[in-house]
């Protein structure tokens, strides 16, 4: 039963917490708090199971370095796929303060299971730095999917629901109303680059995905021009790091798209060197120092 020993009642868990399943997580708590059971013992067994997960996930010889039966560890394998390295590090710390905190005996253990619980099912209730690693790795994950085509851009949330209306960059002469992308982005047929008015934006919105990439663009400025082709100017060394990082490039991309209401798919970017006006090339001595 839980909260005794069994490895079986925290795999339920594990399960119901990687479906974001509410219903069961509650359902866990509810029954142990009605057998009486301890559930600072229980989130010891949840602790546990998730150092098998690590294991699991980080050893190749992991069957014969941990003490589990031949069907704990198929069902601990089968677990271990809905979940990231940087879930479960964020999922053990919100236990062990929790533990932690049942061990001294100051706090209701259901309340504070229940919160703990909940918040390990939906990492955008925290502001940690753990529970951010988690929000990046799956916006990185969507952004993938995305430009592989295997889900459409209008499946992804919108992180920013009510977004002003943002001025056209040229109007065209038609009297047909621009849709809200031609408005925020695209010039008139001929006319030549300008300035990208959401820039800030793009900016903030990475900032709150991944700082060490939105300070890149202190000083960069961005250009658009007609069918979504955007050109981001910025000095020489984080030109060349922006344009060799891939899931960098998909980070910035995958904003600009959700700021426009686009696909990813549709946006050309360019890297250039803001004092030369090129493509960065080569390898300066600050990118071997940083490599």
């Amino acid at each position: 039963t839980a909260g005794g020993g069994s490895r079986n009642a925290a795999y339920e868990m594990l399960k119901a917490i990687s479906a974001t399943d509410y219903s069961s997580v509650y359902s866990i708590i509810n029954s142990i708090s009605l057998s009486s059971a301890d559930i600072s013992v229980y989130f010891g067994e949840l602790l546990d199971a998730y150092r098998d997960l690590m294991v699991t996930k980080t050893y190749p010889n992991a069957r014969a370095y941990l003490d589990l039966t031949e069907q704990e560890f198929s069902e601990l394998s089968e677990l271990s796929s809905a979940f990231t390295m940087a879930r479960i590090h964020y999922h053990t710390s919100l236990l062990s303060d929790a533990f932690a905190e049942m061990q001294r005996g100051t706090v209701a253990k259901r309340s504070l299971a229940e919160i703990t619980l909940t918040r390990m099912c939906d990492p955008h209730l925290s502001q940690s730095v753990e529970a951010l690693a988690v929000r990046v790795e799956e916006l990185e994950k969507q952004l993938s999917m995305m430009r592989m085509g295997a889900i459409p851009i209008a499946e992804v949330p919108k992180v920013q629901k009510e977004t002003p209306a943002v001025e056209p960059l040229c109007r065209p002469k038609s009297t047909a109303r621009p849709t809200s992308a031609q408005q925020s982005q695209t010039p008139s047929v001929g006319a030549q680059p300008a300035p990208y008015r959401n820039w800030s934006r793009v900016v903030e919105r990475i900032g709150e995905l991944k700082r060490s990439l939105s300070v890149q663009f202190i000083s960069a400025t961005a250009m658009v021009s007609q069918g979504h082709r955007y050109t981001i100017s910025m000095g020489s060394f984080f030109a060349k790091r922006l344009s060799g990082s891939e899931a960098d490039l998909a980070i910035v991309r995958g904003v600009i798209a959700e700021l426009e209401g686009i696909a990813p798919s549709e946006i050309t970017l360019t890297v250039v060197d803001k004092d030369t006006g090129s493509s960065p090339g080569g390898v300066s001595e600050l990118d071997e120092i940083f490599s």
